[in-house]
């Protein structure tokens, strides 16, 4: 199976921006090939977007008052935000202190 085939009904599309990610109350759940898992950990999302790849697919579960909201993730638009940016500076520092020992 792959993602990209799937089809999603009822899926909120275009609105990425408006979706607290980062929040332990948003849910990711990512799909690639045949594999499904979910985060709802800041770490965990840090590393759902580090090995996310073309074609795979994320969405965030969002509940609200009365329901809960499934959200189809733009990949490109978060790894642009400040969090992920920071998370991939803090991984290269590491590495690099690393590299020095």
């Amino acid at each position: 199976m792959k993602p990209a085939n799937l089809n999603l009904v009822n899926i909120r599309q275009g609105e990425t921006a408006t979706v607290p990610w980062d929040d332990r109350r948003v849910t990711f759940i990512f799909v690639s090939g045949n594999e499904i898992c979910t985060d709802h950990t800041h770490s965990g999302k840090m590393i759902i977007l580090d090995k996310i790849k073309i074609g795979d697919i994320l969405l965030a579960a969002w509940t609200g008052q009365w329901t809960t909201d499934i959200f189809q993730l733009d990949i490109k638009w978060l790894k642009r935000t400040e969090q992920y940016k920071y998370h991939r500076k803090q991984i290269r520092e590491e590495a690099k202190k690393q590299a020095e020992h």
